[in-house]
Order: C-alpha cells, then structure tokens, then sequence
C-alpha cells in the first residue's frame, strides 16, 4: 500500500492488510516529522509552518487506524510473521523519529522564548534611556531639579 492511499477509511477485514494500513499511515506521519526536523534544522520557519495542515490530516489518519486496529487486538496474535516483523520496525523507527521530532520543537520553544525575552529587555533599555527621568525604588524621581516645573494640570486658557 502507497502512504498517500491511506485515508481515514476503515481498516480492511483482513488483519494483515489492516497492519499494513496502519504502518503505512504511521510512515506518512513519520515522513512530515522528518520533514519538520529538517525545516527546524535549517531555521526554515516557512516550511515548517506549511506542514502543519498536513500534520493535522496525518495524525488524525493514524489515530483513525491505531484507534480501530487497537479495537481488534485479538486478530493481531495471528498475523503472519513478515508483517509482525515491519510491524515491529516501523513502531522503533516512528518511536525514534518522534522523539526527535519532539526535541526539536522544544529546542525551538526554547530559542524563541529566548528571543521574546531579549526583544522585551532591550524594548525597557530603549524606554529608560528615552525617558527625561524615572522612578526611584522609594517612589520618588531621583534625577528631577528643585527647580524644574512639573505641571500636572490641564491648561484652560485655550
């Protein structure tokens, strides 16, 4: 079976066809999260941001068929020994390739809260060095002159 034949269809009846829908579906979505450690990689924000929708489709694909062929586990203590066997590889290849998918996009979530915090702190550097004065830890504005007029109210001349 082709990756992009499995759809959110239910699972055929015979149990080792089912398997192979369900590894085929587990390569798909383990093809865009090798993708996306790519894209991460790179720093290439726009190719990870256009697997998105597709990761979506993917997932909820995989979850379909795991969710059915969990509901026959039963049937699986029969299944012929050369599909147990890609059974068994792809789960330690997708276990593998998720971890690592996982690890990326903390690695990102790290590198970008980093870069909101400097953004920020250097946003109040920018303000304090702009401001003619600023408060002092009592509350006070340590910096001002006796002698500098304050006003603090409306003019009603005008």
């Amino acid at each position: 079976m082709n990756k992009q034949d499995c759809t959110k269809e239910t699972l055929p009846g015979n149990t080792n066809h089912a398997i192979g829908n369900v590894i085929a579906a587990a390569e798909a979505l383990e093809d865009i999260y090798c993708a996306e450690i790519n894209a991460l990689k790179k720093t290439d924000t726009n190719a990870f941001m256009a697997l998105q929708n597709n990761k979506i489709e993917a997932a909820q694909n995989y979850y379909s068929v795991m969710t059915q062929i969990l509901e026959r586990k039963n049937e699986l203590k029969n299944i012929d020994p050369d599909t147990k066997k890609k059974l068994r590889e792809m789960h330690t290849r997708f276990n593998d390739t998720t971890e690592q998918n996982m690890q990326m996009v903390k690695r990102m979530r790290r590198c970008t809260a980093k870069l909101g915090d400097t953004l920020r702190n250097a946003a109040v550097r920018a303000a304090q060095k702009e401001s003619n004065f600023s408060y002092g830890s009592n509350g006070k504005i340590p910096t001002a002159s006796p002698r500098k007029i304050i006003s603090s109210s409306l003019c009603e001349t005008v």
